[in-house]
């Protein structure tokens, strides 16, 4: 699978910052699946609410990236994973930007502790 570049990343995650900066907690453009018992047990583990996820989400880099985008054969547009440590454990970030121009989201489609280690292409 190739690896994007610096500057791919970089203006991915600009995106997303910019997405999450004029939402607040009312409205519907950051999302957090609950879906998977992964994700409510880490952050139930890590004592973590939607606002922690979303300032995790804000402090990622370019050197976080592991991996994307990836086509979502789902829903139209692709996927992005991430990783980060928290409180000593690596936590498997998958995200994806919903919507169009006019209205965007950010959704966390995965956040939970790794299962295998992620590899960092741009560290």
């Amino acid at each position: 699978m190739p690896t994007s570049t610096i500057q791919e990343v970089a203006s991915y995650l600009r995106e997303i910052k910019l997405i999450l900066q004029v939402s607040h907690s009312s409205d519907a453009r950051f999302i957090v699946s609950t879906i998977r018992d992964k994700n409510i047990e880490t952050l139930s583990e890590l004592e973590y609410d939607i606002e922690d996820v979303k300032n995790s989400i804000l402090s990622l880099s370019s050197t976080d990236y592991s991996s994307g985008p990836i086509k979502d054969n789902a829903i139209q547009g692709d996927l992005w994973v991430f990783g980060k440590i928290i409180k000593s454990r690596e936590v498997y970030i998958k995200l994806k930007i919903l919507g169009d121009n006019k209205y965007k989201q950010v959704a966390v489609l995965s956040f939970h502790f790794s299962e295998q280690r992620l590899r960092y292409p741009l560290r």
